[in-house]
């Protein structure tokens, strides 16, 4: 049994019965204490819940849900009603008649009920909620029981070093923050900072990714053009660029993505940022949702707008077979399904094609929940399922609009040999190549 965790044993007993649902769930503290007899009372659309999820079976019926080996501890679960064996110390009226007749004792669920590999497996893709029928929010307590796990200092090492990498270097490859505007120097076009153009207007928060990656340094170089051609007003923070804290947060460092958003906070003030576009989804997420006072837009949103104004001339066909690869930060967490498809049908010569799973039920590349940098523990790794999923479409081009689901699916085309017949590229380096044409190499 792990150690520090008796403040989570209720909150685990929650996750394994499913009974969240629209209520905001509340403190570690306040369900530790919680005494079941009191549930009932305290919330009763939770405890409703309950018998809808331990019959439902959704999660195998879908295999949307990327987590493999998650959804195997889920049908182990299941099938072996690990669950029924222990949850008579946390039944209910509604489940078992009198709830007065319960009696209390603590037991661990990490390592008995609830596989701890699963907690951090992971990708926090958010397929569980979309498909889930009565609103269960696994999210937001996988979630707490990570935050629990971080603190009681039982994080697993390449989490650990993640999140060294980013409160050190901010970065979650540990390149030396001081070589974050590098990549400035290898574009031809002019890319200007907040103290070279102290009266922009939009702050462009390039990203951690579009920053160090080799593979999406190029993405950027050709969007600094594109904007500049548009005609925005803009600037980069350059080195003084932190990280946004997005996949901090959702690995359960809750402190560490705190200092980071006040460390982004202060350098916003000091150059008086109202309004930022973000080239990452995962960024776009944490400034929409989690800062408050800005006018946060992702970047594809002001390339259709001088696309529709012609600003933007889509003059050179791209003569190709595309399918589109919805981002979870950009699809499930903020509904932003159309704009990237609008994008692609308005380049001349693409055809557009989708994969089985789209949408609201799109496949998770991986790396999202800190998967990014860790060697996922399923014997089919997400991204290499995601990429033959796009190559049974035909398609001659798997377009992305997020620079981790680039980086996984690359390694997962590659890994899959399917190179030679599917190219992995982002939407912007397809607009780019109808409004410039095809550049040589």
């Amino acid at each position: 049994m792990r150690r520090g965790l008796l403040a989570l044993t209720f909150l685990l007993s929650v996750l394994v019965l499913g009974c969240v649902q629209q209520e905001k769930i509340a403190s570690v503290e306040e369900l530790k204490d919680c005494q079941c007899h009191e549930l009932a009372y305290k919330y009763p659309k939770h405890v409703n819940g309950m018998p809808y999820c331990l019959n439902c079976h959704e999660i195998e019926k879908h295999p949307d849900v990327n987590a493999a080996i998650s959804t195997e501890n889920c049908s182990e679960c299941h099938e072996s009603n690990l669950f029924r064996i222990h949850m008579p110390n946390y039944s209910c009226s509604v489940c078992h008649g009198d709830a007065r007749t319960i009696h209390q004792e603590e037991i661990m669920l990490l390592g008995t009920v609830l596989d701890e590999e699963a907690v951090w497996a992971c990708t926090t893709c958010r397929a569980c909620m979309e498909m889930c029928p009565v609103y269960v929010e696994q999210m937001e307590i996988i979630g707490e029981i990570r935050r629990g796990l971080v603190e009681s200092g039982e994080t697993p090492p390449d989490v650990r070093d993640f999140l060294q990498n980013i409160q050190k270097q901010k970065n979650p490859w540990g390149e030396g923050k001081f070589k974050r505007d590098q990549w400035i120097k290898k574009s031809e076009t002019e890319i200007p900072t907040v103290k070279e153009n102290p009266e922009f207007e939009w702050l462009w928060f390039v990203g951690c990714a579009h920053s160090f990656d080799n593979r999406n340094i190029p993405v950027a170089i050709k969007l600094a053009r594109l904007l500049n051609d548009i005609g925005v007003n803009y600037a980069v923070l350059g080195r003084e660029e932190g990280c946004c804290g997005n996949d901090v947060r959702r690995v359960g460092e809750e402190g560490l993505f705190q200092m980071l958003k006040e460390e982004n906070l202060q350098s916003f003030e000091k150059y008086g940022v109202e309004r930022l576009f973000a080239t990452s989804p995962h960024c776009y997420n944490t400034f929409k949702n989690e800062y408050e006072g800005y006018e946060v837009k992702f970047v594809l949103e002001i390339i259709y707008d001088a696309i529709k104004t012609g600003k933007l001339e889509l003059k050179h066909p791209v003569n190709k077979k595309v399918t589109f690869h919805d981002p979870c930060y950009l699809g499930r967490y903020n509904g932003v399904y159309d704009l990237p498809r609008e994008i692609l049908r308005s380049i001349p010569g693409v055809e557009l094609v989708e994969m089985p799973r789209n949408r609201e039920r799109s496949f998770c590349c991986g790396a999202g929940g800190g998967n990014l940098v860790r060697e996922y523990p399923g014997e089919d790794r997400p991204n290499n399922i995601r990429a033959r999923e796009a190559a049974s479409t035909n398609a001659e081009i798997l377009a992305v609009a997020c620079p981790f689901c680039m980086i996984m699916l690359e390694d997962g085309v590659k890994t899959e040999k399917l190179d030679d017949r599917i190219q992995v590229l982002d939407v912007i380096e397809l607009v780019y190549e109808s409004v410039y044409g095809k550049e040589e190499k």
